[in-house]
């Protein structure tokens, strides 16, 4: 698994290698997709960002600063790591009963886009 700062390497990088994707419709149909299912992993807040600690943004900024391709400044990793651990920050998860109805619905669009009948395909 390795240490909280590799791990938060590995974080950082994958969303600086996909920090300027933008899935648009144009996209999606070059590469033949004609759906695009979203599910979000935390609940999306946009005041969290208000409330965060100056210097945890700062960090944060620092990180991104120091990454080249995927080699990453331990040190910074690790002051992000310190500073995120004492803001107490809490990310709140979506309400399972929301995402499984979200699910379903988008499932049923993909059965739709294959003339399938849901009932038929779960049996």
């Amino acid at each position: 698994m390795g240490s909280d700062v590799e791990r938060a390497g590995v974080l950082f990088s994958f969303l600086n290698l996909y920090k300027d994707f933008d899935i648009t419709d144009y996209y999606l149909k070059a590469v033949g997709a004609n759906f695009l299912m979203e599910l979000p992993f935390t609940n999306e807040d946009p005041e969290v960002e208000k409330s965060l600690p100056p210097t945890l943004i700062q960090s944060v900024k620092n990180v991104f600063r120091g990454l080249r391709g995927f080699d990453q400044d331990a040190e910074k990793l690790a002051v992000f790591l310190d500073e995120l651990n004492k803001s107490g920050i809490e990310f709140k998860n979506p309400d399972p009963d929301q995402l499984y109805t979200q699910s379903v619905e988008c499932l049923n669009k993909c059965f739709q886009l294959f003339n399938l009948n849901q009932n038929e395909v779960a049996r």
